[in-house]
């Protein structure tokens, strides 16, 4: 092979060569990315992951700054404070003795989202900012009452009645709570029960003490007697109390109407005409009761009072309806039940509930009279 033709070999075969590792190096670039270490360092300079994480509690926040801002004006719920009852409080603060209003209604607000401490604590601080205010007192008594704190409710009654004893309002709202404790709280035991009753009796005596014709306490005793009387085992005993209770009962009725027909004569009013006589002939007596009927419409029932059902007859399953007719004094009160149809097992329930109702006094030519009306107590089982 001439000289020429070796020189023009090697030539071509040098520039394959150099193609070859041309191409290879276009195919496999990270040869050349490895020896460049330093081309690697744009990733951390470049919009890093931790830029957005930077912005996510910073559009929160700025969401959550309108809220604070507006806590105070909005209904904060039971977990807190409301506005009016932040107002009320401001205002107490101001002037402890301005109203004794603002008391109890930021007790009622208190009570009403179930701040029951809270609600307590206001209502005896009225009642030190209002010494013998009867209001706040009944207030607090009442609040007592619905969260079934009775015993607290009538202790404050009883320092009331002490504080002033000569008063027999006093001694008489106490017998009223004991009372109603007896005729609604049919969970009481014998014990308690009598021991509410005999507490109740004794407050009304303690009130008839300090004025002898004081109606209502003769009323109230004459119904707690009855319940003494329905809880009594000894039949002579169970007497001796209702005919004590009748006595209280017909010395109301003399005294109501004596007042009905001295206020008569005080506004100047004519007396009523005598009512038609009854169909046996003959005028009933002044100032009697008259019957329900014609002219005469039944009185509005402003008080209730639901029977109590006697255990033994539940047990027996006796139900039905008891008739009873009832004489209602000039103002309204119950002053005497008798049954007409008798159920034996219901009918001193039935005497006892009607025994505490009470109704609008009925007018007779402007005039209030007593009046008889005929009832009924429906006792079912459930």
């Amino acid at each position: 092979m001439s000289s020429r033709r070796i020189v023009v070999s090697a030539a071509t075969m040098v520039l394959v060569l150099l193609a070859t590792i041309s191409a290879g190096a276009m195919s496999f670039p990270l040869t050349r990315t490895s020896a460049a270490p330093a081309i690697v360092k744009p990733v951390p300079e470049a919009p890093p992951p931790a830029a957005p994480q930077q912005r996510v509690p910073s559009e929160p926040s700025s969401a959550r700054a309108p809220e604070s801002t507006q806590a105070p004006v909005r209904d904060a719920g039971p977990g807190g404070p409301r506005p009016q009852e932040i107002a009320l409080k401001k205002a107490i603060a101001a002037d402890p003795t301005s109203s004794v209003t603002l008391y109890y209604e930021l007790a009622k607000i208190q009570e009403s989202r179930g701040a029951k401490y809270e609600a307590e604590a206001t209502l005896q601080a009225g009642r030190l900012a209002f010494p013998g205010n009867h209001v706040i007192v009944g207030q607090l008594v009442a609040f007592y009452i619905r969260t079934n704190q009775f015993d607290k409710g009538v202790a404050v009654l009883e320092e009331v009645a002490a504080a002033d004893p000569s008063n027999p309002t006093g001694h008489h709202l106490l017998a009223t709570f004991y009372e109603e404790k007896v005729r609604k709280d049919v969970q009481l035991s014998p014990t308690e029960r009598a021991t509410y009753i005999l507490a109740g009796i004794a407050a009304e005596d303690r009130a008839l003490t300090y004025n002898p014709d004081f109606v209502d306490a003769m009323v109230y005793k004459n119904v707690l007697l009855r319940h003494q009387a329905r809880d009594e085992t000894d039949a002579a005993r169970r007497a001796q109390l209702i005919a004590e209770a009748d006595t209280l009962r017909n010395r109301a009725m003399e005294l109501n109407k004596a007042r009905a027909s001295v206020a008569v004569r005080s506004a100047g009013v004519a007396p009523p005409p005598p009512p038609p006589p009854p169909l046996g002939g003959g005028a009933p007596a002044p100032g009697a009761p008259v019957r329900v009927g014609g002219n005469i419409k039944p009185p509005a029932k402003v008080r209730d009072a639901r029977p109590v059902y006697p255990e033994d007859a539940m047990r027996a399953r006796v139900q039905g309806v008891v008739i009873l007719e009832t004489t209602i004094d000039a103002s309204g009160t119950v002053m005497d039940a008798k049954v007409l149809r008798s159920i034996p097992m219901l009918d001193q329930a039935a005497v006892d509930a009607v025994m505490q109702w009470e109704f609008v006094p009925t007018l007779l030519n402007g005039a209030p009279v007593p009046v008889i009306m005929t009832v009924t107590v429906n006792f079912t089982l459930q």
